[in-house]
């Protein structure tokens, strides 16, 4: 639920401390401003091991490529320590890109199933940072990724902002050159004029991880390159401008990011003010945490910070909090300002959840506890204003007692907002058991009595509703790769189907002495009365056969070319198991049973893994919509990333009608309805998993593992689902069609 509220400058949650004096709008809305300027850098997958110093451990005594290549922030973290602070920024899962920048702006939690919006992403309606940065007069300018223009639409200085495609991720340099080039001038003092916040979007150190993975010396280069930039940045900002780097995700071992494992979501924060404003509330907390487990910070915590930073107001969804070493001061004691920030923030959250639960029309309950908890921090704040002379301790439990509630109430809205519809669970499961039956019946040939079952239970379901019963009703290379790759998808589907569509049968016609061997071998018709030789036809016997498989030899090299070099093989042993298995159907006598179909469905699901995918966001493999295209292309990239991902099951999909029209002669009657019959029966194998993950994952809702693997598997199920559907009927039904006409004119109807 997205509220439109906007906080505003002279409405703030609180009223100010006791004797405090109103700001004016150019020391701050809320609290007073300590930066006029700021450059926000984002390093797509800058994981926090990257900007950490190698420690050996057991089992890892070696350096990575990965390791020691970007120390900028942890030198000045522990150098300047007034100056500079780096920790751990732990991102809330799905860690694509789109939605960390929503996160990142607006102080929210993401749902699970935002992450299929990454490909299209659609302007923030809610309030954000960015807009709040807008509204107090700033003059923005974004260089880097181009997804911020989806996300913050007409916001930018047209005339210093780039943008730049984010999707291409063979290419490692364009952005970042890109970004640099025009960065670095801005910075400098004849150009500060122009500008108040700058947003650049680094995509070299991702791109890196897509294409080659962390371990490898790309990404040493690239981290490298980000080392110079960032040391060059420094020594051009002046002392009003506040300088944050961060990460928006991390990576796995592969390069990939969907926030299954620690490493996905462990990304690095770091700040930087040339006057020295940071503190430490202990010294033994002077030096970076060495791991991502210790000290980290939530995404969501960036926004109120950077808000009371820059004297902006925190958005009105927001969840975070801010972050202590920003504003503990100097000698890390300055309790009493970071007392207010927090008891600001808690305030506005508790403004955030009445609003939230008026909209909800919610009766509070699971607010119950927040609630106690914020009534005990305002009578510690109380306390405090009454008191002469309070104490340390005394600042620092009435922070506490806010830290509590802040804590304690994002902790419900984690579990509120992955609440479950019983009602919709049950209706979807219904719908597909319901779903299944008519295709189990259709399957095997019971359509008619099926029709008269449904038409039953329609007048049932009348009369109960009347009667009220239930009571409510490199570029050289890459050109000549990409153009090789588009000449085997024009080979395969273009030339194709053009030749599959207008081909004759698969026939070989000989004139021949009238011979026993040659009648074994075809069938052979008398030229004339009495002669002593005669026509033979091979290929008579599976002219049907023949004719189909040329449509799944055609969609196995579109199949094998989209693969990785072992997923190909792998594909290239499913076809000859698929002819092993059409043998066994013939010699058998199985055509007409639901054998073929069924061994088809494993076969599809086994060669989803055996190509390298799982039901995992993290091991969809991206690359696959840029082997024959140079940038993004829509809608030909998301088409090629899903014959990549569900190829194996494409192809066993297209290959059903042959498991009824193998070793079929021309005139065979009833071929049509036993294709029919094949592809219900594949169909049917697929709902029985859709409806099981989707009775599992409604059963285990609770569980905790349900979204790394039961929701995800669900997902797979409904996906596969429908992929199968769609080439069951438009690829698998429509080529028999071509197939038929084409034995038809040969042989004529059946």
């Amino acid at each position: 639920l997205v509220l439109d509220h906007k906080s505003e400058c002279a409405v703030p949650p609180v009223t100010s401390a006791a004797g405090a004096q109103p700001l004016s709008p150019m020391e701050g809305c809320w609290h007073p401003r300590t930066f006029d300027k700021a450059v926000i850098i984002i390093i797509d997958a800058l994981r926090y091991d990257f900007t950490v110093p190698f420690i050996p451990r057991p089992g890892n005594e070696k350096p990575h490529h990965f390791h020691d290549a970007l120390s900028v922030f942890y030198e000045t973290a522990v150098q300047q320590p007034n100056n500079a602070f780096l920790l751990p920024f732990i991102a809330d899962p799905p860690t694509t890109t789109l939605q960390r920048l929503k996160g990142l702006t607006t102080g929210t939690l993401p749902t699970f199933i935002d992450a299929g919006s990454n490909f299209a992403g659609t302007a923030i309606e809610e309030d954000n940072l960015v807009a709040q940065l807008r509204d107090a007069g700033k003059r923005m300018v974004h260089l880097g990724d181009d997804t911020w223009h989806s996300l913050f639409p007409g916001y930018f200085d047209i005339n210093l902002t780039r943008a730049y495609d984010s999707f291409n991720v063979w290419d490692l340099h364009t952005v970042d050159n890109g970004v640099t080039e025009h960065l670095l001038p801005l910075l400098r003092s004849s150009n500060s004029n122009q500008w108040d916040i700058i947003f650049g979007h680094y995509l070299g150190v991702d791109h890196a991880g897509h294409r080659y993975g962390p371990d490898h010396s790309a990404m040493s280069a690239k981290l490298k390159q980000m080392d110079d930039v960032m040391r060059q940045i420094i020594e051009l900002i002046d002392d009003s401008t506040l300088l944050v780097v961060m990460g928006d995700h991390g990576m796995d071992a592969k390069g990939d990011h969907g926030g299954e494992s620690s490493d996905e979501v462990e990304a690095a924060l770091w700040m930087y003010s040339k006057k020295g404003v940071f503190g430490r509330s202990s010294p033994s907390l002077l030096a970076p945490p060495s791991n991502a487990k210790e000290r980290s910070t939530r995404q969501i915590d960036l926004v109120p910070t950077l808000s009371l930073l820059l004297g902006v107001p925190i958005p009105f969804n927001n969840l975070g909090a801010p972050i202590e070493e920003a504003f503990t001061g100097q000698d890390g004691d300055d309790w009493e300002n970071l007392t207010s920030v927090r008891r600001l923030t808690a305030a506005q959250i508790h403004r955030y959840q009445d609003a939230y639960a008026l909209a909800r029309q919610s009766d509070g309950d699971a607010m119950s506890v927040p609630l106690v908890l914020w009534a005990n921090a305002t009578e510690d704040w109380d306390l405090l204003q009454r008191s002469r002379s309070p104490t340390t301790q005394q600042w620092i439990d009435t922070n506490a007692a806010f830290s509590k509630y802040q804590k304690e109430t994002l902790s419900v809205c984690r579990s509120l907002w992955a609440s479950f519809d019983l009602t919709s669970m049950v209706t979807g499961i219904g719908v597909s058991f319901a779903t299944l039956v008519v295709l189990g019946f259709y399957a095997r040939g019971f359509a008619f009595r099926m029709g008269l079952l449904l038409s039953a239970i329609y007048w049932f379901l009348d009369a109960a509703d009347d009667g009220e019963w239930f009571g409510t009703s490199n570029d050289v290379l890459r050109v000549i790769r990409v153009i090789v790759a588009q000449l085997v998808l024009g080979i395969a589907l273009a030339a194709g189907y053009s030749t599959f569509a207008w081909a004759a049968p698969l026939l070989s016609v000989e004139a021949s002495p009238n011979k026993e061997e040659d009648i074994k071998a075809g069938i052979v018709y008398p030229t004339t009365s009495g002669s002593s030789s005669a026509v033979t036809i091979l290929g008579y016997a599976n002219v049907h056969g023949t004719r189909y498989f040329l449509l799944v030899t055609l969609w196995s090299l579109a199949i094998i070319l989209v693969q990785k070099p072992m997923g190909g093989g792998a594909i290239g042993l499913l076809l000859l198991q698929i002819l092993t298995l059409l043998e066994i159907i013939d010699t058998n006598k199985l055509a007409s049973t639901s054998v073929g179909p069924v061994v088809l469905g494993f076969l599809g699901s086994f060669y989803f893994f055996k190509t390298g995918h799982q039901a995992t966001l993290a091991s969809i493999q991206w690359e696959s919509a840029f082997i024959p295209l140079k940038t993004i292309s829509y809608p030909w990239s998301p088409l090629l990333v899903i014959l990549n991902t569900f190829g194996a099951q494409i192809l066993c999909a297209i290959a059903v009608p042959a498991t009824a029209l193998w070793k079929q002669p021309p005139k065979q009657k009833g071929l049509a309805g036993g294709i029919a019959q094949a592809m219900a029966t594949h169909l049917l194998f697929y709902a029985v998993i859709g409806l099981a993950t989707m009775v599992w994952a409604g059963w285990l809702k609770r569980h905790l593992m349900l979204y790394r693997v039961f929701m995800p598997r669900m997902l797979m199920g409904s996906a596969v689902l429908l992929v199968v559907d769609v080439t069951g009927i438009f690829v698998a039904i429509g080529g028999t069609r071509w197939s038929f006409l084409s034995v038809a004119e040969v042989f004529g109807w059946m």
